[in-house]
């Protein structure tokens, strides 16, 4: 949606706090960007070195400055991205910056259309865009991408089309302005998601794979078949529900909720913690299942040959054993970091350890390139 010529510094702004990352580039760089701001990258080849991280930050958020995506205390975000900008030395500085919209106000749909050129389809976009978008067409930013042909259709070609409001595309533009900084490419979670995945992990061109990136208010489950992102679905659980259920069981510890349900606070019965991670949990993965199996049914009939967890609430004890159990599907919780070259003199590796998992959508929008044209 914004094109410059500049690299830029990732941003990901959440509902619990904000993550920024600025990585190394050189000639030999991941080249995951083509022409379009939302393009479908799964299939991205990688060349060269591996980048290497140069600063990286985590500043939480009071609770409610983001809401299922809204920006609902501007001021608080404002402050909270100029205050990590300055601790990483880029405050003040104009430097270029990619984001990923997220939650409802954005939308991800597959349409099937007859095979065409990348021109014929701008030509049909062109015309007929309002019957495949459930907004007026001129209250949004329009993107979309050929992702393959039909599998139903032989003369077909399936599409994945983006759709995002004008207004929220504006007001996350207003705000990193606002703290000094410069919006040059507006991202989807999911796509930087997927793109971080495949530089840790690869590509799996014979398998399906789902990625559930476990936040604070909501999980995104991507899944991606045979190297291609084919399904998306926001999912409404997140580490906020099961530190809820810890707040109202322990009211008797002094610890945070976050410490306790990461293992790192003594003083409780481990029993009952352990009740009631299982009560949440069983939660989470019916919501899973529901979604794996929708797409089963409308989409590909081949099950999960695995699913990765990643985001705050995937470094929980025990979790990805859990959710295996339920779902019936090899499950494992993926470090996006080790896809990037780091200086341990300049960096904590047990703190990256520790962190990994929810640097997954940063690490994404790390690795975009702005566009050449």
């Amino acid at each position: 949606m914004f094109q410059k010529t500049r690299d830029v510094v990732a941003l990901d702004l959440g509902a619990h706090s904000i993550k920024m990352m600025v990585l190394s580039r050189g000639k030999s760089m991941f080249d995951f960007l083509g022409s379009r701001s939302a393009r479908n990258r799964t299939a991205a080849q990688l060349t060269g070195q591996p980048p290497r991280l140069l600063a990286l930050g985590i500043s939480h958020l009071p609770r409610g400055t983001i809401i299922e995506g809204k920006i609902d205390r501007p001021d608080q975000l404002v402050n909270a991205i100029r205050v990590l900008a300055d601790h990483l030395g880029i405050g003040g500085k104009n430097h270029p910056v990619a984001i990923a919209l997220t939650g409802y106000e954005v939308m991800i749909k597959t349409v099937t259309l007859p095979t065409m050129t990348e021109e014929g389809l701008e030509k049909r976009m062109t015309e007929e865009l309002g019957q495949y978008v459930p907004y007026p067409v001129a209250e949004v930013n329009i993107d979309y991408e050929i992702i393959g042909m039909s599998k139903d259709k032989a003369t077909h070609m399936d599409v994945i089309l983006v759709a995002a409001k004008r207004t929220v595309v504006d007001e996350y533009v207003a705000i990193i302005q606002q703290a000094g900084l410069e919006p040059a490419v507006i991202d989807v979670d999911f796509f930087a998601l997927a793109n971080a995945f495949e530089a840790a992990c690869g590509v799996f061109p014979e398998q399906t794979i789902g990625l559930a990136d476990i936040g604070a208010s909501r999980t995104s489950l991507g899944i991606i078949h045979q190297g291609v992102l084919t399904f998306t679905q926001d999912i409404p659980m997140g580490g906020q529900q099961l530190d809820d259920s810890i707040q109202a069981r322990f009211r008797d510890v002094p610890a945070a909720p976050e410490r306790i349900k990461l293992g790192g606070a003594a003083g409780f019965d481990q029993a009952r913690l352990e009740a009631v991670l299982r009560e949440v949990v069983r939660g989470w993965a019916g919501n899973l299942r529901r979604a794996i199996e929708f797409f089963h049914k409308n989409y590909v009939e081949t099950p999960l040959d695995k699913l990765y967890l990643c985001g705050g609430s995937a470094r929980i004890p025990g979790l990805a054993e859990f959710f295996q159990q339920e779902l019936g599907t090899p499950v494992e919780v993926f470090n996006p970091l080790q896809a990037i070259v780091v200086d341990p003199q300049q960096f904590d590796l047990q703190y990256l350890e520790s962190i990994g998992p929810q640097m997954a959508v940063c690490l994404g929008l790390g690795l975009r390139q702005t566009s050449r044209k």
